[in-house]
């Protein structure tokens, strides 16, 4: 007995790992849970893009440019982070206020990565 509720076990788990998750469409959610993974993922996009940027544009820099770079990027997080907390506390104690807050994290650091690509390309384009 131990023996056949061991291979259904394992049969079991081979089964529900073989198939691939189905994907989230993330156009047409209607669940908290998935609107927040949503844009958790779109957050995490936007900000690999923004260190892209960052990194991009800090090598076209001298120190005191990278200091001046350092200086703006840590002043516009808090802003950032504070904006979005405040974005986030219009459903304060509901479960929209993650959806908002992530929302506004991605939409504040997509603008920045392209401030940031728009200061690399210099005054003269």
């Amino acid at each position: 007995m131990k023996r056949c509720f061991s291979f259904l076990t394992v049969t079991a788990l081979s089964v529900l790992t073989s198939h691939p998750a189905v994907a989230l469409d993330c156009a047409n959610t209607s669940v908290t849970s998935e609107m927040i993974e949503c844009a958790d993922k779109d957050y995490r996009a936007a900000d690999q893009s923004l260190n892209k940027a960052y990194s991009a544009f800090k090598k076209s820099q001298d120190e005191k440019g990278n200091e001046l770079l350092l200086n703006a990027q840590r002043a516009w997080l808090k802003f950032r982070d504070a904006n979005c907390a405040l974005s986030a506390d219009q459903a304060r104690g509901g479960t929209l206020a993650p959806v908002l807050e992530i929302g506004c994290l991605a939409s504040m650091t997509k603008d920045r990565t392209k401030e940031l690509n728009d200061l690399s390309k210099g005054l003269g384009e």
